[in-house]
């Protein structure tokens, strides 16, 4: 117990004495489906693709793992939760790493208006990337969250309902139902809309942004 009660010490004194190094990163959220069982519980399905860039100005330059771990909703996402795919590594060509994870979070769910004959729920995930301590070379490394601002659909996008079908070209009430209809797999609620709200949030003290947070809103089923 002693000896482990240094280690925390000795890591917190090297975390302080360490060099804070921000790497940019872009992570695409693709968004397949919400699942859902008898009680309630509810799962987004979906996929992560995360690109560290500037690999060459800190430890991530020989880390074996160059990607940021994640979290959701302040826990730290296990096996069941998160699952790579497919490392791609560009770094001694561009400086820069892609990897495509599998991803099946839980969503927190709240009800925001509860009024008979009417209930409107929230179903929330907040995905964080996670700062990493390299003790070899003294580093604290800070992700900070890239966003592509002319086309928002390449941070946080929603998987068309059919592969060949270019549903940009109907009508929108159709398009909407359609997406409903694919991302819909609960079995105590209903989509409002299939769009969720997306929201950024920066830590000013460190300028840097490394996470994001997507509600959807839902209604139970069969008050919609």
């Amino acid at each position: 117990e002693r000896l482990d009660t240094e280690y925390c010490l000795s890591r917190e004194k090297m975390a302080k004495k360490s060099k804070e190094i921000i790497v940019p990163v872009s992570n695409f959220c693709l968004i397949k489906h919400i699942s859902g069982d008898g009680d309630g519980n509810l799962n987004l399905v979906g996929t992560l693709i995360q690109h560290v860039f500037d690999t060459e100005k800190s430890a991530l330059r020989s880390a074996e793992e160059p990607s940021f771990k994640y979290r959701f909703n302040d826990l730290t996402a296990d096996d069941s939760m998160v699952q790579s795919r497919r490392l791609e590594d560009f770094r001694e060509e561009k400086n820069a790493t892609k990897e495509t994870f599998q991803m099946v979070a839980p969503l927190e769910v709240d009800v925001v208006f509860d009024k008979f004959p009417f209930k409107i729920v929230t179903a929330s995930l907040l995905i964080e990337l996670s700062t990493t301590f390299d003790d070899e070379h003294g580093e604290r490394l800070r992700p900070d969250i890239l966003l592509a601002k002319e086309d928002r659909r390449n941070n946080v996008a929603v998987q068309p309902p059919y592969q060949d079908d270019e549903i940009d070209g109907g009508k929108e009430e159709k398009t909407i139902e359609k997406l409903k209809d694919k991302m819909d797999k609960m079995k105590c609620f209903d989509l409002i809309t299939p769009f969720p709200k997306i929201e950024y949030f920066q830590d000013t003290k460190k300028n840097y942004c490394p996470k994001f947070k997507m509600t959807f809103y839902l209604t139970e089923e069969g008050s919609s």
